[in-house]
């Protein structure tokens, strides 16, 4: 079975990374000077769970010949547009797997796909790209989790736990894919927005008089949100994620907050995902909107910096 990565980022490209560890051969999707680089010196992984290094196969571009059966998508929410046209000459029947953090990006993946081969998908890991271009792995978190979102994919699933990733202890396969979405939005939306709020890791946030009981707030309104939408959160998830989150002694920073910190374009659409559904169910979430407020000045700022320095005004 052929495996399709969009791109060798951090997340795209750890997850490739392993699968080729494990035997398992993938085909990357990069651009020309990523191509260069990785062929030349091979795809390396610098972790605490030991460094490695694999030699993928890599393309640049895809021709109608070219047949996947699957495709997995990594790339920020914001260059989702620029992939989908890379992927144009894919076959209606390739099941596409996002890893894409919210849940907006489900519609764009459909309408170029068909409903019944976009599968849902996320993933719980830590990494960003050194200037080497090597990828460094951050914790020991590296968990992808994956789910049939119609009774139709059910029989694809089981084939990837048990014939394509046989063995792949880093994959999780839950029953109820749609809430493990839900729950990943509620935690990325809620720790997205305190930080990058604040400037700060959710240890630092927590450790303030009132920090602590603001995460709080935006986070069972969230939990709230999904409960309207239709997706009840466990109690014992809810307990067990608040005491991760208002831990004094966390050093927890999401991606956006880091991409925020070297100047880069941030991923406003897990904020509006999670906004538009509290508006839905007509609650409000003031922390998320006052985070949503002051990334959306973050990136006017930015925007304007990058004219400047392109000689544009």
């Amino acid at each position: 079975m052929k495996i399709l990565i969009l791109g060798a980022g951090a997340v795209g490209g750890y997850f490739g990374a392993l699968l080729q560890q494990n035997g398992i051969q993938v085909t990357l999707l990069v651009r020309e000077e990523r191509a260069t680089h990785l062929r030349e010196n091979g795809l390396k992984v610098k972790s605490q769970l030991g460094d490695f290094t694999v030699y993928p196969e890599v393309v640049t571009s895809l021709k109608f010949t070219d047949v996947f059966q699957l495709v997995i998508i990594s790339c920020k929410s914001y260059a989702l547009d620029d992939a989908l046209k890379l992927l144009s000459t894919l076959q209606r029947s390739t099941y596409i797997l996002p890893l894409l953090n919210g849940i907006s990006h489900y519609t764009k993946l459909e309408n170029q796909f068909g409903k019944n081969y976009v599968l849902g998908g996320f993933a719980h890991l830590s990494t960003v790209l050194d200037r080497q271009g090597n990828i460094l792995h951050l914790n020991n978190l590296q968990e992808l989790t994956m789910g049939a979102l119609l009774p139709q994919q059910e029989s694809f699933i089981r084939f990837a736990k048990n014939v394509l990733f046989k063995n792949v202890t880093f994959i999780r396969y839950p029953d109820d894919i749609r809430l493990e979405i839900w729950k990943k939005l509620i935690f990325i939306s809620t720790v997205a927005a305190s930080t990058c709020l604040m400037e700060d890791n959710l240890g630092a946030i927590s450790s303030l008089p009132h920090g602590a009981l603001q995460i709080k707030r935006a986070f069972d309104i969230n939990c709230k949100t999904a409960a309207f939408h239709g997706f009840v959160v466990p109690r014992t998830w809810r307990r067990q994620i608040l005491e991760q989150i208002t831990d004094p002694a966390s050093t927890m920073t999401p991606s956006m907050l880091r991409d925020m910190q070297y100047g880069k374009q941030v991923e406003l659409s897990i904020l509006e995902d999670m906004l538009k559904k509290n508006r839905e169910a007509g609650n409000y979430n003031e922390l998320l909107e006052a985070a949503y407020t002051s990334l959306e000045l973050y990136e006017e700022k930015r925007r304007n910096e990058t004219s400047v320095e392109a000689g544009h005004l």
